[in-house]
């Protein structure tokens, strides 16, 4: 995406989460892709203290959770497991001293 100046923000950085199913003969097939991260959209994932003592992005069995900051200066945020099974995600907005103990 392109932006309006320098540095990733200024550039319009977005990243995004892609899953891929990949056959015996090495085929690849994108079966989903989702912006987890985004200047141009406010789209932020918790980063935590900066002392990798939190991680905004997780694997737990088939899912892979992440979390994001919601409404800067609250303390919720929101939830999203991608399911690779079902290949679908659920969103919940939880607060954050209960994302701690799951």
């Amino acid at each position: 995406m392109r932006g309006t100046g320098g540095g990733e923000c200024g550039a319009g950085v977005e990243e995004y989460f892609v899953a891929y199913r990949i056959d015996s003969h090495k085929n690849t097939k994108e079966l989903f892709k989702l912006l987890i991260g985004s200047c141009i959209e406010g789209k932020i994932l918790d980063t935590g203290d900066g002392n990798n003592n939190d991680y905004s992005i997780t694997a737990k069995g088939s899912t892979i959770e992440f979390r994001w900051i919601t409404y800067p200066g609250t303390d919720l945020y929101m939830i999203g497991r991608y399911d690779f099974i079902e290949n679908s995600i659920n969103y919940e907005e939880i607060a954050r001293e209960e994302s701690y103990k799951q």
